[in-house]
This record gives C-alpha cells, sequence and structure tokens, in this order.
C-alpha cells in the first residue's frame, strides 16, 4: 500500500515530467515513448508562441489540450509570467463551442474523479467558478475576475478580459476548407482571440490542415514573416505529417501504421487526407495529377488475360537508408482490342540489387511479357545483366529493353501528363499500390519523384513498342504475327 511520502514522489515526479502525468497520473496509457518530445516541447517555455500540427488520431489535443492545462496549474513554482500554477488563467478555444466543453469536462473529471490526480494533487473543486465552460479552483491565492480555466468556440462572444496561457485547439474545421468566407471569419475571430492573451503570456496552435490557405497557412506562411519584420518573435512551427518526408515511410507507425494510413486514404480521398494524415494541403494548381482527373478501375472487370498484353519496367537504386532513392517495378496490361491501359504493380522500394532481382523474378512469374524495360543509366546496367542471368536460371530467358534517360526528368513526367490522364489509362490504388499513388498525386512536392518517373518509363515503352507495330502492320509485314512476333518485339530496336 502506497504511504503519505510514496505519493509525494509521484507528485513530485509529475510536476516534473508532463509525459510521466499524462500517461501514469491521468491514466492515457496509449501514449508512445515519440510523445515525450512533444512533452518537452510544450513545457520548454523558452518560446511563447507556438504552434503544432500533427496528424489526427495521434492524441495530440489529449496531451496538449488537457493534460497540459492540468500540470500548468499543479506548478508550485511561476512557469509563466511569473504567475504560481495555482493563479494562472488559461483559455482553451475550439473552433466548436461544443468541443471545447468537452475538454473542460474531461478535466473536470480528472479533479474530481481521477484518484491518482486527486491523492497527489487534492481536491481542487470549488464553488465560487465551476460551470461547463469556466472553473476556479480551489487553491487560487490571488483573486482575479478570469477563472482558471475559461472556454470559448467561434460562435461565442468575445469580453474583456486577460489570460496567461491560451491553448487554441482545431480553430480550423472542414467548414474552412469549404468556404473562403468562413477561412476569413476564423482568421478575424483568432486575432481577436490572441489578443486577449498577455503579450509574455504562451499562446499554442494545435491542430491539422484543412486548407492550402487555412488559418495554420497563414501563420506559417504570412503571420510570422510580419512579426520577424518588426522585431517581433514568431511562432516555434512544428507540423508533422503521418509519413516521413519520402511520402511513404509513415512516421508514427505505433498509432498510424502502413495498413492505417492506407485504409484512411481510401476513406477520406486524397485532399482529405494530406491536408489532415499528410498535414500537407496542396493546392489544385500544386498537382499536375489530382485523383479526380485520374481514372481507375476494378480489378474484378480486368478483361481476361487472353485479350492483354503485359509490359514491365524496373528503375532500379542501391541503398537502404530511408533516403535513398526506390527501386520500382511497373506492370501495365493493354488491351488488345481497344489499347486501354491498366496499371497492376507499382512496387516502390529501397531494396538491394539482390531483393531486386528476386521480387522482379516474382513478378515474371504472374505475367507473360510482351516487353520489360529496364532503366541503364550508369551502374543501372550492370544489375539489368544480373538481374537477366536470374531470370534464365529460373527459366524465364529474356533480353529486358535497355532504357537511357538522360534527359530533364521533370520535363519527362510533365510530357507523360496526357497520357495519365487520357481516357484508355486506368489505375486500380485502392487496392494495389496506395504507396505509388502517394508520390503521383502529390508530385512535385511530394519529395518523390520515382514513381511519377517509373510510369512515365513504362508508358514509352507501351507507345514505341505501339508505333513498332503500326509501321509493321503499315508495311504489309505479314510474318510479324506469326509465333516469334513477342520475341521480336522484346529485342527490337525502338
Amino acid at each position: 500500500m502506497a504511504t503519505e511520502r510514496d505519493w509525494k514522489k509521484v507528485a513530485k515526479r509529475g510536476r516534473e515530467d508532463l509525459f510521466f502525468f499524462t500517461h501514469s497520473i491521468l491514466g492515457y496509457d496509449k501514449l508512445c515513448d515519440f510523445q515525450k518530445e512533444w512533452c518537452e516541447w510544450i513545457t520548454d517555455f523558452s518560446r511563447l508562441k507556438k504552434m503544432r500540427l500533427e496528424p489526427r488520431l495521434t492524441f495530440k489535443s489529449t496531451i496538449f489540450t488537457i493534460a497540459f492545462p492540468l500540470w500548468c496549474i499543479i506548478q508550485r513554482v511561476p512557469i509563466i509570467r511569473g504567475v504560481k500554477g495555482c493563479n494562472l488563467r488559461i483559455l482553451i478555444g475550439h473552433s466548436v463551442e461544443a468541443r471545447s466543453k468537452d475538454f473542460l469536462r474531461e478535466i473536470d473529471s480528472h479533479i474530481m474523479t481521477n484518484p491518482i490526480f486527486r491523492e497527489c494533487y487534492g481536491d481542487l473543486f470549488s464553488d465560487e467558478k465551476w460551470t461547463e465552460t469556466q472553473k476556479t479552483i480551489a487553491t487560487r491565492t490571488v483573486q482575479r475576475k478570469e477563472p482558471t480555466f475559461q472556454v470559448i468556440g467561434k460562435s461565442g462572444e468575445l469580453t474583456s478580459a486577460h489570460y496567461d496561457i491560451a491553448i487554441l485547439d482545431d480553430m480550423v474545421t472542414k467548414k474552412d476548407r469549404d468556404s473562403a468566407a468562413e477561412r476569413r471569419d476564423t482568421k478575424n475571430f483568432v486575432q481577436d482571440l490572441v489578443s486577449l492573451v498577455h503579450s509574455d503570456g504562451l499562446i499554442v496552435f494545435v491542430g491539422t490542415h484543412w486548407h492550402f490557405e487555412d488559418q495554420y497557412m497563414h501563420i506559417m506562411n504570412e503571420l510570422n514573416q510580419e512579426l520577424e519584420a518588426i522585431g517581433l518573435e514568431p511562432y516555434d512551427i512544428i507540423s508533422h505529417g503521418g509519413y516521413l518526408e519520402d511520402g511513404i515511410t509513415p512516421r508514427y507507425p505505433e498509432l498510424l501504421d502502413k495498413k492505417e494510413l492506407d485504409r484512411l486514404l481510401v476513406e477520406k480521398g486524397s485532399h482529405d487526407f494530406w491536408a489532415q494524415i499528410g498535414n500537407k494541403p496542396v493546392p489544385p494548381e500544386g498537382q499536375l495529377f489530382p485523383e479526380e482527373e485520374l481514372k481507375f478501375f476494378n480489378i474484378q472487370d480486368l478483361p481476361e488475360r487472353h485479350l492483354l498484353r503485359f509490359y514491365g519496367y524496373s528503375d532500379p537504386s542501391l541503398g537502404k537508408s530511408s533516403r535513398a532513392d526506390y527501386s520500382t517495378i511497373v506492370v501495365i496490361a493493354q488491351h488488345k482490342i481497344n489499347n486501354t491501359l491498366f496499371l497492376l504493380e507499382g512496387d516502390l522500394k529501397v531494396r538491394t540489387t539482390e531483393v531486386l532481382k528476386k521480387d522482379i523474378v516474382k513478378i515474371f512469374s504472374k505475367y507473360e511479357f510482351n516487353t520489360y524495360g529496364f532503366e541503364t543509366n550508369g551502374f543501372q546496367d550492370e544489375t539489368r545483366k544480373e538481374a537477366e542471368k536470374e531470370l534464365s536460371k529460373e527459366g524465364y530467358p529474356i533480353a529486358m529493353k535497355r532504357i537511357e534517360n538522360m534527359g530533364d526528368k521533370m520535363a519527362r513526367i510533365q510530357a507523360a501528363e496526357s497520357r495519365i490522364k487520357g481516357v484508355h489509362f486506368r489505375m486500380d490504388y485502392r487496392t494495389a499500390y496506395p504507396d505509388f499513388m502517394r508520390t503521383l498525386f502529390l508530385w512535385p512536392d511530394v519529395g518523390r519523384d520515382d514513381g511519377p518517373d517509373s510510369l512515365e518509363g513504362i508508358l514509352q515503352i507501351v507507345k514505341k513498342v505501339n508505333e513498332h507495330t503500326k509501321a509493321v502492320s503499315d508495311a504489309n509485314t505479314i510474318d510479324a504475327h506469326h509465333k516469334g512476333f513477342a520475341a521480336n518485339l522484346i529485342t527490337a530496336e525502338f
């Protein structure tokens, strides 16, 4: 049984460590080790203007909007403006007032019913101000007109008051995505709200993006520059998406693993997904391949195999680090009658030559290729030769088409736009290759061009094979249709 001395030790550690306080005293035991950095960031008071954008479903409101305000009021020493914790005035804002009341209700539940919190820090309930919108704790020693906690939403009325801390959680919502007028209202409301905080007080924005011109983008791209220009402290901004910089590797696999991210992409659609989970809202003019301009197919509607020609393409890369280029394996099927193209495989991985060779053998076991192209810039030709040896050993003798792409990569991808968006090109990203499609949706801003680049490469192969076939047909070379036609296509020079 814990003694009074034991409880004092727990209480002391809770005051010193927000992560311990949140996890072990408040009982949010699903927090992960990576969130220790979040707790260190919010409790570093060397910067008093902060903005933290993190993906949904990562417990950011739990830490920043519920646990942190409670942690502040239990401090025995001044932490903000020389004010002791019990005398702080904390404003909690949300775009929707009902949601800000929910935050306060959860704070209230810890004060009133959490046995560990009460054992460590006593009974903070007071009859003075204890409503659904404001609460004043019993340990306050300085009389203030403002309560310890005050909540507000955009529909609420701003009154003359002064606060030491403001936690503004999700001031941007779906309405901001859909309406420029709503975005202007949010901006004006936030400006008024921030003015209620003392100039040497703490302001913290917490949220996720909804639009490329939302309030958070305004702070990042305009307000910070304006503050710096007049010699004022800019906001300390951290913005993380659900992926690392490559746009593919999960940043927080403990909470948002690849399977969950793939599910969210399908459910939300690319725009909302990249805004709320990727924290990377992209203006329409910034996307060359927006989802709504692409065409898709269901795998069950794919024509029978005897009606299809199969084309493959590999762009190899060496390296095991997350910053290395991806080796790609892409497969397209072409309908023999109407020439519709179906993207069947879009495999992106950082892999060694040995792994690439094995993966190519696996893909040859699935499809009987008309033509298979292999990018051979520099060292890549040696990889091609090794892959051909491996294929021959496994019973797939083939001379892969050597592809040298020496021109401007961006120009080549842009030149493929009409074919990728064309009426004869279909994709199946929802079940087959979401990683590949992520690089396509956000190109050129995603930081990776492996997907679009390899897609351009295989479309070039299909185009040249078709041109070759047409030339043979126009010349009435009947022999082009005999048994060796496929092999001729594989080895013929384009």
